[in-house]
């Protein structure tokens, strides 16, 4: 079953970094935000908030290359060529969960999926690092008007606000 429509809040084009907002209304019984931040220097940010009817289940999965592995609290791809990391980082508690025994073949896709343990309410953020920011530290904090995500390492620091949910719900 596919949405019926996405509708594109937002999309902008700046010096360090592109970003999209895009919402799938009615999905399901789900309404699902999606903001993706493409920093030019090596990290994608995906934040996915829903909020929904408490009878339908809701997740987020990542479907990542065969050689992925979890390590501590990150994902590893591409270890051979190019490594990335990804980091799942929920909103609002629930459950990650991994495919890694499942797989009857190195060819699979490593599958990795969210669920919320709110039945009204899903937030996880996505956080791709590549380059120089594989091994950055990540931290989620509360701030008036909702949370903000820092992305650092040694020598750099990123903050990106995400926003409480009840305040973008249209």
């Amino acid at each position: 079953m596919t949405p019926l429509s996405i509708n594109i809040e937002d999309i902008s084009f700046n010096e360090n970094n592109d970003s999209s907002v895009t919402w799938i209304k009615d999905w399901r019984g789900w309404n699902h935000r999606r903001e993706i931040q493409f920093f030019h220097d090596g990290i994608i940010v995906v934040i996915d908030q829903a909020y929904g009817d408490s009878s339908l289940p809701a997740a987020i999965q990542w479907h990542l290359p065969p050689d992925s592995f979890p390590e501590q609290n990150r994902i590893i791809f591409n270890p051979s060529d190019s490594p990335g990391e990804l980091i799942l980082q929920p909103l609002n508690g629930g459950n990650i969960s991994s495919s890694n025994s499942d797989r009857n073949s190195s060819q699979e896709p490593f599958n990795i999926e969210y669920r919320t343990e709110n039945t009204v309410k899903l937030g996880l953020v996505s956080i791709f690092l590549t380059s120089d920011w594989v091994g950055a530290k990540t931290l989620i904090q509360e701030i008036d008007g909702g949370k903000e995500l820092i992305i650092s390492t040694d020598k750099r620091q990123i903050q990106i606000m995400i926003p409480d949910l009840s305040e973008v719900i249209r």
